[in-house]
């Protein structure tokens, strides 16, 4: 299937899994869905900054930042609505994501405060947690309970979203400076996170349980962009900047496949 984009700058995309739906965001603020390869409907959002599109099943969502808010659009099926996120604490977003069933969002700012928010109701979904102002990555697991976040010191705790506490604290290690960029995804288990940062070529698989690392995977030969675990929790899938993607055992901590 080619979508007809050849007239929009494309910033973020997504697809479900059948490729009956995916959505598109431009470099001018808009979103547009197309419904089994044709356009469907075309938004445009009060932003140009931070785009996030992600498809699940029947459901599309986009968001978008200006400064401090967080403009968005959904679908639910053939319903569509516009919403935004504007946090009475004024700070600009720094990073923002949604859970998995694509019903709510979290979003996080540079003064180190991150919110909860029910994408169908506008309501709060959970506790603002501060978090500090040095952290770098996050992960929300799938049932919206736990909320994982790494430092630039390589320091990583994770979260109970609606008490608000932390339930776990560990560490990666010690960078020699701080760390710019990382990428973290929880396992579906909510068992183990896996992390890949700027300053290092591997995988640390941290244990939840324990607050310790508990594994490494060697064998990119540059930075990933993607981490991703299996339904099961029992491998993980990597694409990294080196043109390749690896499937881990994360039984044995060793590569069970490469793809060039």
């Amino acid at each position: 299937m080619t979508l007809p984009t050849q007239d929009i700058a494309v910033s973020a995309m997504a697809h479900n899994r059948d490729g009956s739906l995916s959505l598109v965001c431009a470099a001018d603020g808009s979103a547009t869905l197309f419904r089994n390869g044709e356009k469907a409907q075309r938004v445009v959002l009060a932003g140009t900054d931070h785009f996030e599109a992600a498809v699940y099943d029947n459901c599309a969502v986009a968001l978008v930042a200006s400064g401090g808010q967080v403009h968005g659009v959904s679908w639910h099926g053939t319903a569509m609505r516009k919403f935004s996120h504007d946090n009475t604490v004024r700070s600009d977003v720094l990073k923002f994501g949604l859970s998995s069933t694509l019903r709510r969002m979290y979003v996080a700012r540079r003064n180190g405060y991150v919110s909860f928010q029910d994408l169908e109701t506008d309501e709060s979904a959970g506790a603002t947690l501060n978090v500090g102002q040095n952290s770098i990555a996050f992960s929300w697991s799938q049932d919206e309970r736990l909320f994982g976040v790494l430092y630039d010191d390589l320091a990583i705790r994770v979260y109970d979203v609606q008490m608000g506490r932390i339930l776990k604290s560990g560490t990666l290690g010690t960078p020699f400076q701080p760390v710019t960029f990382a990428i973290m995804r929880m396992s579906p288990d909510q068992r183990q996170m896996a992390v890949s940062n700027s300053q290092s070529m591997t995988i640390d698989i941290w244990d939840i349980t324990t607050g310790a690392t508990v594994g490494k995977l060697t064998g990119h030969t540059a930075h990933m962009h993607t981490l991703q675990f299996s339904a099961d929790s029992d491998r993980l899938f990597s694409g990294g900047y080196d043109g390749t993607i690896r499937e881990w055992s994360l039984k044995t901590y060793s590569q069970l496949r490469l793809i060039n």
